[in-house]
């Protein structure tokens, strides 16, 4: 019996968090969200960081980052964000995505426009990004900030596209979005 429960708690603490192939469910049973993965991305959970999970699109080499946070305090409102929360949120995303890796590919990130929108079923930003190459030879991207709370978590999903795919690609990004819920 007790090596039964050592099995089965071994178990639990492996497995963690997992993509249920029946339902093409990701489940993170730590930080308790679930969404469903566009088909055909490639889904790797980000080694030494909890809750982060990145989506590639093999094809296109885009990418869709699903961060989430525990973050005492955080929850929905039930209010859109105002004009001024959007600006700000971006002014804050435009300088954090300059010292991120992603800088390093970008030299500049333009704010195109900024939408108040939902990630599941709480509020939520849309902030989007034009990228700046460094380099001549990288394709100009695009970068969708959605950025909401609520739960006690902080969620941030992130889709770095080229410009070229972007378009074709935003299904995906919103299948994510839509599919998106957090557990109590």
């Amino acid at each position: 019996m007790r090596r039964r429960l050592l099995l089965f708690g071994l178990c639990a603490l492996v497995s963690a968090s997992a993509v249920s192939a029946q339902e093409n469910v990701y489940r993170d049973y730590i930080l308790g969200y679930t969404f469903q993965p566009p088909t055909g991305w490639k889904l790797t959970e980000i080694k030494n960081r909890v809750g982060q999970v990145s989506l590639l699109q093999p094809l296109s080499r885009s990418l869709i980052l699903v961060t989430v946070e525990a973050q005492p305090g955080q929850v929905d409102d039930g209010k859109p964000a105002t004009t001024a929360q959007l600006s700000q949120l971006s002014a804050t995303f435009s300088r954090r995505l300059g010292r991120s890796q992603l800088g390093k590919v970008y030299g500049n990130f333009k704010p195109l426009f900024n939408l108040p929108s939902r990630i599941g079923t709480f509020n939520s930003a849309e902030l989007f990004f034009r990228g700046i190459p460094r380099k001549s030879q990288t394709a100009e991207g695009r970068v969708i900030v959605c950025i909401g709370s609520d739960k006690n978590r902080l969620v941030t999903i992130t889709m770095i596209a080229p410009s070229t795919d972007f378009d074709s690609l935003q299904p995906s990004l919103l299948q994510v979005l839509r599919s998106f819920q957090l557990s109590e």
